[in-house]
């Protein structure tokens, strides 16, 4: 190839990875600030930033007006840092996920190039992680595994080309970054990182001729990083609340989800009951190209080795965990990502000719638009997962009724303090919804059972409850039992019930 080829050739790849970045950021950002929340910790972790907006913390948030030890402090900063710019309030709560989810696919791209994959295969590994909808429906949430996996990704790259002081230092920083936005997030990649090393892999980009420093510094150095980031956060908030914290954030967080399933189904359903019914496409692809770098890797490939950690290391703690939620397969999807690249890269390289190493390289691309369209059209089209808690704090709040809202009858929606934005307690008479729970942390200090006396006193000060079709007929029998008549308000299936003497107005 000439001199004046191969600077067309670089052109144009470069225009094509511009473009592909455009493109991503796009389709996270359309319609982000549309729609309305899942009723999950999605709500619960948007509404925590608000509250810890509004008290001036951004490192210590409370969730009801209860202090909230659920995960570090990264997410709720984002949330109320992206809050500056304005906007609603999905938005603001979305933005985070959106802007780490660029920077995980760029990650992936460029740990893509220190693996010796071409730039176009780097960008296919990329998109494909752009169109599985377990990163893009993750990424559009205000959760914590896309910021820990992106902070994760960061670390494993920057000690895996370590070859300065501040390059390991950072490395250590980045993983204790990834700690503070998930406690587990960073592990996976620390071990893959360490193997690497020990592996003696070394980015085919680089050209220093030897390491400038030895295992022991490149060690130290990256302990030292991650504790500068991880012990400051940790120390203070266990100043701050003892052992309050401690037993909410190390021992049920950690200990208490690998020893009892304590939210979430069963594995199989959780996770691969997802991929059956979200990601059929990419799921098929991996399961295509993962085999490749298994038979690279046996055949001592580093680079494949190196992929085949990213992929293997984080389904470890899917394994250990009782607990099983789809979002826990985010950390997962780098390195499959990868091994489709890396699938990719062997097949571009075996075809003979620039012209048919274009129309394959199209294909791929096709393949990975196809997959997002499979997966991800939905939920980029309409992001609305609690039209009817929205609906109707929006009429509540209109009619200043919102005010009034004592909490919710057993139903565990986090939407409804949210849009509602009111401090609500959660009232249960039903046995099997106490048992569920009682024993979250966050949920304890507002968990409130409901009886006749409480019944009268919501009617003496007008107080109204929150409930589904199935609390309904409880809370009219209750009502009637305590000789109370009830008016209710009824959106999409939701109901606000207030409850009034007989020759009240009941207004």
């Amino acid at each position: 190839m000439t001199t004046s080829s191969a600077t067309i050739a670089n052109t144009i790849s470069l225009m094509a990875t511009r473009l592909a970045a455009i493109v991503a950021f796009l389709l996270l950002f359309y319609q982000a600030g549309s729609g309305s929340l899942l009723p999950s910790d999605d709500s619960a972790y948007a509404r925590a930033a608000i509250e810890g907006t509004r008290g001036g913390r951004l490192a210590d948030v409370t969730w009801m007006g209860h202090p909230l030890f659920e995960k570090g402090p990264v997410l709720f900063s984002a949330i109320q840092i992206g809050g500056l710019a304005g906007g609603s309030v999905e938005l603001q709560a979305r933005l985070p996920g959106i802007v780490f989810g660029l920077m995980v696919l760029l990650l992936i791209f460029r740990i893509g190039l220190d693996l010796g994959l071409s730039r176009q295969a780097s960008i296919l590994a990329a998109a494909l992680c752009l169109a599985t909808s377990v990163f893009f429906f993750n990424a559009r949430r205000p959760m914590t595994d896309i910021p820990g996996l992106m902070f994760a990704l960061a670390g494993f790259r920057a000690m895996t080309i370590a070859r300065w002081r501040s390059q390991a230092f950072l490395g250590g920083v980045m993983f204790g970054l990834s700690s503070l936005c998930k406690l587990t997030s960073p592990v996976p990649f620390i071990i893959a990182a360490v193997a690497a090393r020990i592996a003696g892999y070394r980015p085919r980009a680089d050209s220093e001729p030897a390491d400038t420093l030895s295992p022991a510094a490149w060690s130290v150095l990256g302990l030292a990083g991650g504790l500068a980031a991880f012990l400051p956060w940790h120390a203070w908030m266990a100043v701050e609340h003892g052992s309050r914290f401690i037993e909410t954030y190390f021992g049920y967080h950690l200990f208490g989800r690998m020893s009892a399933a304590v939210v979430g189904t069963g594995r199989a359903e959780a996770y691969l009951g997802w991929l059956a019914s979200r990601d059929v496409v990419g799921a098929a692809l991996l399961a295509i190209t993962f085999p490749v770098a298994m038979i690279l890797a046996i055949r001592r490939n580093r680079p494949a080795f190196v992929v085949l950690l990213l992929v293997l290391l984080p389904l470890a703690p899917l394994l250990v965990s009782s607990t099983a939620l789809p979002h826990y397969l985010v950390p997962c999807v780098a390195g499959t990502s990868l091994a489709a690249g890396l699938a990719a890269d062997k097949l571009l390289k075996r075809i003979g000719g620039s012209r048919s190493r274009l129309v394959a390289t199209i294909a791929m691309a096709a393949i990975c638009a196809a997959s997002f369209l499979n997966s991800n059209l939905k939920d980029m089209l309409n992001p609305d997962y609690s039209p009817a808690s929205k609906t109707l704090c929006q009429e509540m709040l209109a009619d200043r009724s919102a005010a009034r809202i004592a909490g919710m009858f057993d139903l565990h929606d986090m939407a409804v303090p949210l849009y509602c934005d009111m401090n609500m307690d959660l009232f249960v008479s039903n046995p099997g919804f106490r048992a569920a729970v009682k024993d979250i942390p966050m949920l304890k200090p507002i968990v409130r059972d409901l009886d006749a006396r409480t019944i009268r006193g919501l009617a003496d000060t007008g107080e109204i409850l929150v409930c589904e079709h199935h609390g309904l007929p409880v809370l009219k029998s209750m009502a009637a039992a305590s000789g109370l008549d009830v008016r209710v308000k009824s959106v999409k299936g939701l109901f606000a019930v207030s409850f009034f003497r007989p020759g009240q107005d009941g207004s």
